[in-house]
């Protein structure tokens, strides 16, 4: 009567676990849900992020609509190794740690022509959660979160196709509450802004680290279209993506990155390779993924 689901994912800067487990669906469809996950992320910044959580709720799977509702116990462990500032003055490590207990919901609607190959059609998440903080370091106090992306596939004719994605994120809460950094937001990389690396686009705190940000947009615009009709399965393309995060609105302040790939669209997900040149950080940078991000 149980199910159990266990994803684990081994990177470069990235090694986490994540596993659920779901009783039998009951007369609506929602099963009781039981998860966790432990994950370490490193940057390029002498920084790594340590963090686990468990959740309790239940969860809704249909073709169309996800739904998740739970509550949610987060642990995560902020370290910053001993380093310099632009003035040359020493940075001693430092551990930040930070909890919060939760509400959530999660809802995922899918309007597709293609789950696995999409070419017209609307994905939409929102992600809602509330909750209290506790920090080693800074003030304890309540907060709210709103995550949202949505990514539109639209045919132009004539064999061309677009995909256009908005992405936008923001916690509420007093700037000297301690939000846990997962609950923060970076940006950068494959499904991110292209032209920089994995969450290399970030805030700087006021002893001059790295942080999270507490608001992140992010947009993305690409045309494609098979390379002939001999080749369908193989698509040249061409994109425009922006984004950063930022503590304060009046901080904020888009990163550009453009960029022309090749796609193949195999039978269990789209292979992506791109070249993308960083207008911020003024290079190229090679980006490879698989698979569609919702």
């Amino acid at each position: 009567d149980v199910q159990a689901r266990n994803k684990l994912n081994i990177g470069r800067k990235e090694r986490s676990w994540e596993g659920d487990l779901t009783g039998d669906p009951n007369e609506n469809l929602y099963r009781r849900l039981l998860a966790g996950g432990i994950s370490w992320v490193d940057t390029d910044d002498n920084q790594s992020t340590f963090s686990w959580h468990a959740r309790a709720g239940r969860s809704l799977t249909t073709e169309r609509i996800d739904r998740m509702i739970y509550g949610e116990y987060l642990y995560t462990t902020l370290t910053t190794y001993a380093t310099r500032d632009a003035n040359g003055n020493e940075i001693p490590r430092r551990e930040q740690n930070n909890r919060a207990v939760s509400g959530n919901y999660n809802w995922t609607w899918r309007q597709l022509d293609s789950v696995i190959l999409p070419t017209k059609g609307l994905t939409t998440i929102i992600q809602l959660a509330g909750g209290y903080a506790i920090s080693n370091e800074k003030d304890n106090g309540p907060f709210s979160r709103l995550y949202t992306r949505n990514t539109l596939y639209w045919p132009l004719g004539k064999s061309w196709y677009s995909q256009m994605r908005l992405e936008f994120a923001e916690v509420f809460a007093k700037e000297s509450v301690g939000i846990p950094d997962t609950l923060l937001f970076r940006a950068g990389g494959d499904d991110s802004v292209r032209g920089y690396g994995y969450r290399d686009l970030h805030t700087i705190s006021i002893d001059g680290v790295p942080a999270g940000g507490s608001k992140l947009v992010t947009t993305s615009l690409e045309i494609a279209r098979p390379v002939s009709e001999k080749y369908s399965s193989i698509w040249w393309a061409a994109f425009v993506d922006a984004g950063n995060v930022a503590n304060q609105w009046s901080e904020f302040n888009f990163a550009l990155g453009y960029g022309v790939g090749m796609r193949w669209r195999s039978p269990v997900g789209p292979l992506r390779i791109d070249v993308a040149y960083g207008q911020q950080v003024k290079k190229a940078r090679l980006h490879f993924s698989v698979g569609i991000a919702f």
